[in-house]
């Protein structure tokens, strides 16, 4: 069976710096095993107290009655769990002093999901013809970047401002 693609499903299929970079990291994990510590892609590094604190809250989640059938089979909110959310919301504000809500906070698969819904909605094709870009410095280019648009051209790029701080420090 062939199916017609659109141009975004074409885009979707051809590959990807990051779906790269991706593949690379979980060869090298693999190849690695336990003498492998992955601290690129996004991926943080296991920190055995922070793996602990994971490890408490699923004995948790599966001793609570349906818990991890709630987990793992109910469909939350499309921003995310609204307890959760609240949670962060409040967080933010007591650590930070923003004014915000759980409306405010949205939930998604990971980074790449989060900036793509972010980027789209914030540039792009607008009514009328218009077009907005994201601005980005030239460097550090992030991979992932690139394949970030629904529907073309999405970026614009500027050459930073670098001042030598000394030796070994800069702003950026």
């Amino acid at each position: 069976m062939s199916w017609e693609l659109s141009e975004f499903g074409q885009g979707l299929c051809t590959g990807s710096g990051i779906g790269e970079l991706m593949e690379d990291l979980g060869l090298a994990l693999a190849a690695g095993g336990e003498r492998m510590c992955m601290l690129g892609g996004g991926q943080p590094a296991h920190i055995p107290e922070i793996d602990a604190v994971w490890r408490r809250r699923m004995e948790e989640i599966m001793a609570e009655d349906g818990g991890l059938e709630r987990m793992l089979g109910d469909y939350e909110g499309p921003a995310g769990n609204e307890k959760f959310r609240n949670a962060l919301a409040g967080l933010l504000r007591r650590k930070f002093g923003w004014s915000l809500g759980p409306e405010n906070v949205a939930i998604t698969a990971g980074g790449q999901t989060a900036f793509f819904f972010l980027f789209n909605s914030l540039a792009g094709r607008f009514e009328g013809g218009r077009r907005k870009k994201v601005l980005l410095p030239l460097v550090p280019e992030y991979i992932g970047y690139a394949n970030q648009s629904a529907g073309g051209d999405l970026f614009r790029g500027a050459k930073p401002r670098i001042d030598l701080l000394g030796e070994h420090e800069f702003k950026y």
